[in-house]
């Protein structure tokens, strides 16, 4: 790991959210295996060697035992993704905290660490897709955006960006072979591990 990375990820927090419902998926995401380790496995072996802490954000305190790292509840149940950021926002021990759906296997550590150096010029750092519109659940969010999240939350609105009225974010717009694929359905599972073991 380049010197750069070692002083930019020791003062920051990785958080992991694996409470979505996975509607779509129709089973828990984190639990899908690839070459015999869960996502949520492959993602916590990629960020945990990085960052000073490294948190999980669920539904339940007692979820991913076999992870050994500490899991944050949603304050309350039900509010979607806005209220595991608020949540674990609050728990981190950190100012800078990136945030990543236990979805997206493919972790780019270079744009990690873009982030991380942007949102000290900010509230937060955001990847930008080619078509204009946030990536707000691969992004780093300063520990005050959490006084953010808890003010669309009051409002009732429960979008990721709802939090970022009037804070300075920080876009950084993504190449186009650079686009952050989630693994949403069980096709997308099923293409991402047929090119995996395509390309080795």
């Amino acid at each position: 790991m380049k010197q750069g990375h070692r002083s930019i990820f020791r003062d920051a927090t990785a958080i992991v959210l694996a409470g979505g419902q996975s509607s779509r998926m129709g089973r828990d995401k984190a639990m899908l295996e690839l070459e015999g380790v869960t996502l949520i496995e492959r993602i916590v072996q990629r960020l945990k060697p990085l960052f000073a802490e490294t948190l999980i954000s669920a539904r339940q305190p007692d979820a991913y035992p076999f992870l050994k790292l500490r899991v944050v509840a949603d304050r309350v149940s039900g509010q979607g993704p806005l209220m595991a950021i608020a949540s674990a926002l609050a728990a981190s021990a950190n100012d800078l905290n990136f945030v990543v759906s236990c979805d997206n296997p493919s972790l780019s550590i270079d744009l990690i660490e873009t982030l991380l150096r942007a949102a000290t010029k900010g509230d937060a750092a955001v990847p930008v897709r080619s078509d204009g519109s946030y990536e707000p659940l691969f992004a780093v969010y300063r520990k005050s955006m959490g006084i953010a999240a808890d003010a669309a939350l009051a409002r009732g609105d429960r979008k990721v960006i709802a939090m970022y009225q009037k804070r300075t974010i920080i876009s950084v717009r993504l190449r186009s072979d650079a686009e952050i694929k989630n693994i949403n359905t069980i096709d997308d599972y099923y293409e991402y591990r047929a090119r995996r073991e395509r390309d080795g």
